[in-house]
């Protein structure tokens, strides 16, 4: 098994702007369009970025990230908005969605990620909003 099951899962979960001009850009706030994932795994940084197609998963190889170093130093080369820090138990005996279908953006992938079970959140700032609200997170900027 990969993770103990009591054991809580921490992440950095990085707010920002999305690549490209799409049209659901018109209903989201502004700096809240795009979110991603990344974590210190004890020996090296591990980046999970969802995007529409696909979902990127790898490690940044490059020795300068080989120590945990300050986060908003990786993530300089994007335009984020804020980084919050997530550290919470995820119910791993449970289904996170009661319903099969979801639409499958960042947030919904990013709400997998951490196991968390709210159909209400959709939006990158809603996600952001309820990791605040609920003390998840400290902000990071």
């Amino acid at each position: 098994m990969f993770f103990d099951v009591n054991e809580k899962v921490d992440w950095y979960i990085v707010f920002g702007y999305s690549q490209g001009h799409h049209w659901w850009r018109r209903i989201l706030k502004d700096g809240f369009e795009h979110c991603w994932a990344i974590r210190w795994d004890g020996s090296s940084w591990l980046v999970f970025h969802p995007t529409l197609g696909v979902a990127d998963v790898y490690t940044l190889n490059d020795l300068d990230y080989h120590v945990q170093t300050d986060l908003p130093e990786i993530v300089q080369h994007t335009e984020y908005t804020a980084i919050l820090y997530v550290k919470l138990h995820c119910d791993r005996g449970r289904l996170r969605v009661p319903w099969i279908f979801a639409p499958q953006t960042c947030v919904e992938l990013i709400k997998y990620l951490l196991g968390i079970r709210l159909f209400w959140v959709n939006t990158p700032y809603q996600l952001y909003k309820y990791l605040r609200k609920k003390g998840h997170g400290s902000k990071k900027t």
